[in-house]
């Protein structure tokens, strides 16, 4: 089972950084909550894989275990819900 990517938050003050590997993504942030929220974004990135689509087969980027559909057959799924 593929883990989500772990990064790090350090800093104090008004100097917040993201690490991943011993490595700063991005830019430094002048609030711990406004790196949280990039922390996660950085997560979602580095979890990125391409899989097949569960319902046609093309391969997509994928952004976790709760994405399996590409976003042609995601739209036609919407469309049939309504």
């Amino acid at each position: 089972m593929a883990r989500s990517a772990e990064v790090e938050i350090r800093g104090s003050g008004s100097s917040w950084s993201v690490f991943h590997q011993g490595q700063q993504l991005g830019k430094p942030q002048n609030q711990y909550e406004k790196a949280c929220i990039s922390a996660g974004v950085w997560e979602r990135r580095l979890s990125a894989r391409d899989r097949a689509c569960l319902c046609c087969g093309a391969q997509f980027t994928s952004y976790g275990i709760g994405h399996r559909m590409c976003d042609a057959c995601r739209e036609d799924a919407r469309g049939a819900m309504v």
